[in-house]
């Protein structure tokens, strides 16, 4: 009961001061407002995430043909006349003859890309060898021709080079022959040397000129 009365008491006081309050401010008690304390926290912005860029993607080069670029090679460096367009030079400059020419030559009619190795026999005779480049592939053939220094023909020979399997002593494949038949086996054996002697010339000039090539890039993979 005590307890009771004190707490009666405290009541009593503490309404006569809300009271007092109240008309000290014309009968109006303030009412200050007062922030929660507990009041939810404001969520941060989400973070914007930014994509990398994405790479273009990159084409792959384009395979190399050896009959363009070697066609390209000849109408930019070599001397057009009538209807070929012929890349020339002493076949010494390739690790050959310097009795002998080196060419490499377009033919504008049919489009035949050759090498040619230009061989004097003698005042009156000359030997030619041919090798025609494939537009594709490795399949090469040739033609060696024992003529007059006119161009008319004595005896020829031809046929197509196994390119992957040739060598130096490789024997040289023939699919016709014209001429005596006496003189075939060392006209054939002529030719098999003539035909090594311009590979060997043909190694040094796509090393010396730049196009990009080695001999097994063209299919000869054993010479």
């Amino acid at each position: 009961m005590a307890e009771f009365a004190a707490s009666a008491s405290t009541m009593h006081k503490l309404s006569r001061c809300l009271v007092e309050a109240a008309n000290d401010n014309g009968g109006n008690a303030a009412v200050t407002p007062v922030q929660p304390q507990n009041q939810a926290a404001t969520k941060a912005p989400a973070k914007k995430t930014t994509k990398a860029p994405t790479k273009a993607a990159t084409k792959p080069p384009a395979p190399k043909n050896f009959y363009s670029d070697l066609k390209a090679f000849v109408l930019k460096n070599g001397q057009s006349s009538g209807n070929a367009c012929f890349f020339v030079r002493s076949s010494n400059v390739y690790g050959g003859s310097s009795a002998e020419n080196f060419n490499a030559t377009y033919w504008a009619n049919d489009g035949d890309l050759s090498f040619c190795l230009y061989c004097p026999i003698d005042a009156d005779h000359v030997l030619n060898i041919y090798i025609y480049v494939p537009q594709s592939g490795t399949s090469y053939s040739y033609v060696t021709s024992y003529c007059y220094q006119s161009g008319e023909s004595i005896t020829e020979a031809h046929g197509t080079l196994p390119a992957g399997e040739f060598t130096s002593n490789y024997p040289l494949p023939c699919s016709s022959y014209y001429g005596a038949e006496a003189d075939r086996i060392n006209f054939m054996e002529l030719s098999r040397g003539g035909i090594c002697d311009l590979l060997s010339c043909v190694r040094n000039f796509l090393s010396s000129e730049g196009l990009g090539y080695t001999m097994s890039d063209i299919g000869f993979k054993s010479f």
